[in-house]
């Protein structure tokens, strides 16, 4: 990397000393590019490629190719770390099955009616059951204006959900839904079938038994 007196500063050294968040969006493409060419060094070919691409998603071997300085081996380098990035940062799905409300309330117990405070979560689901991820959508009642039906949508078109279980749960221990419950699950239940997204159940979780709030049943903890 031309242009620098001083080697401290050039940002693969800064990145090892102080981290990758130190480093500015165009330093980061200069770690990978390394060296620029005559009259367009590394600096401002990064610069360059920065202010020039508006989506790095969707961006090909061939777009990176029409900078100066950038050959099928930079670009395919900076592709690669791209594509790296990208599936690291998916979410990975948990090894818990829920096929079936049996297993999911024992699930929702065991991690869910102890909490001394009421959490709203979302649990999002692949098409074979599995767990993708879980979201803390709100902490407080049901009926709060923190909730936030939009969440729950963005959140599951965000991971590629197929399907996601609502569930919040009720300090007292008592898992009977209120007016509030019943009319929240009713609202979400309407707003969610234009989304291809499937709103399986809104769970009540109390002390020794929980409470479907859409199906209206009660499944008692073995």
């Amino acid at each position: 990397m031309n242009n620098i007196k001083n080697k401290d500063e050039m940002p693969r050294e800064r990145l090892i000393k102080f981290g990758p968040e130190s480093l500015s969006l165009s330093e980061l493409l200069c770690v990978l590019l390394q060296t620029g060419v005559k009259n367009n060094d590394v600096f401002k070919l990064a610069n360059e490629v920065i202010y020039s691409i508006e989506d790095f998603t969707t961006i090909t071997i061939e777009e990176l190719c029409k900078f100066e300085g950038i050959g099928k081996s930079k670009a395919a380098l900076i592709l690669s770390a791209l594509e790296f990035g990208k599936r690291v940062c998916r979410p990975k799905i948990l090894d818990v099955k829920l096929d079936n409300f049996n297993n999911l309330t024992k699930y929702l117990h065991n991690k869910y009616s102890y909490l001394e405070q009421e959490h709203v979560y979302a649990i999002y689901l692949n098409i074979r059951g599995y767990i993708i991820c879980e979201k803390l959508i709100t902490i407080g009642d049901m009926s709060n204006a923190n909730f936030d039906v939009r969440e729950i949508i963005k959140w599951g078109i965000r991971n590629s959900a197929f399907a996601f279980v609502l569930l919040h749960n009720h300090p007292s221990g008592e898992s009977n839904p209120s007016n509030a419950d019943i009319k929240v699950t009713n609202q979400i239940d309407e707003i969610t079938k234009m989304f291809d997204l499937k709103f399986l159940e809104h769970f009540i979780v109390g002390k020794n038994n929980c409470f479907a709030v859409k199906e209206r049943k009660h499944y008692i903890y073995e």
